[in-house]
């Protein structure tokens, strides 16, 4: 069993069960809130992406501490407005996250279809690592309890 796998395993099961994940969407919904997951599309994914739409909270792992880093992206889906992106190199697993309290920058647009993009760079630069690239829409809904998806 991968690294990737074991680690997904015990976010499961520290959740005790109340976790759903539904891998053709990317999308994990747990009974707390509602948040939200994607991984890179390499064979080994080097990271992911969790977006909590309570605090407009995006974390970002990267995964592998193998010199690439990871890039996420966020547009509102109508109009591609571009809304900001950011990378975390810092591998082994560590998280860099971004709320709406890291400034008005990161206080992402209510009750609006946003659509992310994770890929991995070789270290902080638009370099993209071929065929790791992924996409997902997902709605910035406070207070549901379900997902929503666009």
């Amino acid at each position: 069993m991968s690294l990737a796998r074991r680690r997904i395993r015990a976010i499961t099961t520290v959740a005790t069960g109340a976790v759903a994940v539904v891998l053709a969407t990317a999308q994990v919904a747990s009974a707390q809130g509602n948040w939200f997951l994607m991984q890179t599309d390499d064979d080994n994914p080097g990271g992911h992406v969790v977006f909590e739409p309570e605090y407009d909270g995006v974390k970002l792992a990267d995964k592998q501490d193998d010199g690439y880093a990871v890039h996420i992206t966020v547009w509102k889906n109508k109009g591609n407005d571009y809304l900001y992106d950011f990378y975390n190199a810092r591998g082994e697993g560590k998280w860099t996250y971004r709320s709406n309290r890291s400034g008005p920058r990161f206080d992402l647009p209510e009750n609006t279809c946003l659509k992310f993009r994770i890929r991995l760079t070789k270290g902080v630069t638009k370099n993209v690592v071929p065929g790791t690239t992924d996409f997902a829409t997902w709605q910035n809904a406070n207070g549901n309890h379900e997902p929503q998806y666009c």
